[in-house]
């Protein structure tokens, strides 16, 4: 799986440098032509067509670097990968086969989405409060009933929640002095995802 992303990674990497590449014969095509036009305009003032030239250059010389700059950046930020993480509040009852309802309950629910270009493993969510309890901010709940198998994989565009008990919150938390938390979550390169703050 791993030689697999990376052959893709360099493919793609392959693809940006060839498109790079014609797209500065196309300037040069481009720009050639409308020198020439311009040469044929002002073949009476030699001046003034040797400062046409020299702009022309400077200007295919930076849109051509600019342009080659961007591509690369492109690239590399889509291989970093991007996480979207929101935190929210979310109330839920189960249906039972009768289509009889349970008891509401409220859960404070961390949304993981693969906004990039790549697949993402992340590691095990936690969250993180505004203020420290027995000298920790940062947190994970494990509820028994969760099967999920970390680290996960996250294609482009796949999301994953995990509903964490507004009451087990309050109790950890708010009735201990943190006011506010968000939702942390790192992948498996190391970089770090931060969600909005929740009040509690």
């Amino acid at each position: 799986m791993q030689l697999r992303y990376c052959h893709k990674t360099r493919t793609l990497f392959y693809k940006a440098l060839i498109f790079c590449c014609f797209w500065q014969i196309a300037q040069v095509f481009i720009i050639s032509k409308l020198s020439h036009i311009l040469e044929l305009c002002a073949i009476q003032n030699a001046n003034f067509n040797m400062d046409i030239k020299l702009f022309i250059s400077i200007y295919a010389a930076a849109v051509s670097t600019i342009v080659f700059v961007w591509r690369i950046y492109e690239f590399l930020d889509d291989k970093r990968g991007k996480l979207r993480v929101t935190l929210s509040g979310r109330s839920q009852a189960l249906v039972y086969h009768n289509n009889s309802m349970g008891q509401w309950e409220q859960y404070v629910v961390a949304t993981i989405v693969n906004v990039g270009k790549y697949k993402r493993k992340i590691e095990r969510p936690g969250v993180r409060i505004d203020s420290k309890i027995n000298g920790k901010r940062d947190f994970s709940f494990i509820t028994l009933d969760d099967r999920t198998v970390f680290p996960l994989f996250l294609e482009p565009g796949e999301k994953y929640e995990y509903l964490m008990p507004r009451e087990g919150i309050d109790q950890e938390f708010k009735d201990k002095g943190a006011s506010k938390l968000r939702s942390i979550v790192r992948d498996t390169h190391g970089k770090t995802y931060k969600s909005n703050w929740f009040k509690l």
